[in-house]
């Protein structure tokens, strides 16, 4: 696992070589092993190195077979068998942890979406060794994210009741640390101070905890910007005159997952997104179009859960709730009722806000979605509850849909 660790980041296969007299920095964030601009890297020295992608990609792979022993064990046995090879890679202990949950999310956000802009260029243009690695990064940051290290006491219990695996894990960073000291008279001697601190360490996520300290313009910009242009590629591919001329990314819905692990565990993201200016009409707009498209397909239904639960997760922010009185005006096709303006209005299109669109696809959902939506009712109509006291004004439409709904 260390040397995976090491590969990772090795002169010549991931990285370009450093300069004379720089050394690597393992347990930091170094700007000469990054692979990406993005999040405290604002210019990293290889985001240019396309030609180590497949390596990467090899690697990644590698990383996400082994940690996939979850995937070989019933529901109710998920939390209950430890993965040491998740618990070493989630370690802030694990060499190049920290470089590695930065370039995992800076080839996320650094992703050119849009290409060079020309209609069914993606007939010729498959997206190659670039989308292949925006993917397996997407897929290992939630495996390293959702990962639950064992507790204190159960920690304790399978170190002392010989668990092999955990036991070299700790072992290991006994030894890395300097907790262990040969004495040539007699057995090593143990550093209980530096031992305790690992065992504590080895109850942690260093990944889960990286993802809900990230703060400040640097890092929010250029996260906030990556989400942007995926949810804006979900709104073009629906809006073009062009049939088919626009594909949408194929890893949406593990973008949608991040995005609202994002918005549900970082204070930071969430206040600073849902206050941008632009955040419904390209975000929330990206998420009522894959809630509108999922609901008649039982294939996404998980996809359809999902967009329902981010949401009710956005929806709590009162600047987006006063941000939803601006007009809608793109024509985008969605299975909705016909909205045809409030009473008395001459221009139709500029009468139309983001509340109207909201209310309306959530009275859609209720009425027309799967009857499996039954249990959550009253969590999709918190989504209006929410909403509501900020609404300055609703179409025709969406006063009857909370007419059904009452």
């Amino acid at each position: 696992m260390e040397s995976i660790s090491l590969l990772l980041f090795k002169e010549g296969f991931t990285i370009q070589p450093l300069a004379d007299g720089v050394s690597p920095q393992y347990y930091g964030i170094d700007e000469n092993l990054v692979w990406r601009n993005g999040i405290s890297v604002p210019a990293a020295v290889n985001h240019n190195n396309y030609q180590f992608d497949k390596n990467r990609i090899d690697l990644l792979r590698l990383v996400i077979t082994i940690l996939s022993q979850p995937l070989f064990y019933a529901p109710d046995e998920y939390l209950l068998v430890l993965n040491p090879f998740s618990t070493y890679f989630s370690n802030k202990r694990s060499k190049n942890c920290k470089n590695l949950f930065v370039s995992l999310i800076n080839v996320i956000v650094s992703y050119d979406v849009s290409g060079y802009g020309v209609p069914y260029l993606s007939a010729i243009d498959q997206g190659g060794e670039q989308e292949m690695l925006v993917t397996l990064a997407i897929h290992l940051l939630l495996i390293l994210i959702e990962y639950k290290p064992p507790s204190l006491d159960n920690l304790n219990f399978l170190i002392r009741g010989g668990h092999i695996s955990l036991n070299k894990v700790f072992q290991y960073f006994m030894m890395q640390s300097g907790a262990l000291k040969n004495n040539n008279e007699g057995p090593m001697q143990v550093d209980q101070r530096i031992q305790e601190q690992i065992i504590e360490d080895l109850t942690s996520n260093e990944f889960f905890r990286l993802l809900r300290v990230i703060h400040g313009r640097m890092n929010l910009d250029p996260l906030y910007e990556g989400f942007t242009k995926y949810f804006q590629n979900i709104i073009d591919t629906n809006a073009t005159y062009l049939p088919q001329s626009l594909n949408i990314i194929p890893f949406y819905q593990e973008i949608s997952i991040l995005l609202w692990r994002f918005m549900t565990l970082n204070t930071h993201v969430f206040e600073d997104f849902t206050e941008r200016s632009d955040f419904h009409q390209v975000i929330l707009l990206g998420v009522i179009i894959l809630m509108d498209q999922s609901k008649k397909d039982p294939t996404k239904s998980n996809l359809m859960y999902l967009t329902i639960f981010l949401l009710l997760t956005i929806s709590a922010s009162r600047e987006l709730a006063m941000n939803l009185n601006s007009s809608f005006n793109l024509s985008i096709q969605l299975d909705l009722v016909e909205m045809k303006g409030a009473s008395g209005a001459k221009n139709y299109v500029q009468c139309y806000t983001y509340a109207d669109l909201v209310f309306v696809s959530v009275y859609g959902l209720i009425k027309n979605g799967p009857r499996l939506l039954r249990p959550i009712y009253k969590s999709i109509i918190a989504i209006l509850s929410n909403l509501a006291p900020y609404t300055k004004s609703l179409c025709k439409e969406g006063c009857d849909g909370l007419m059904y709904l009452v």
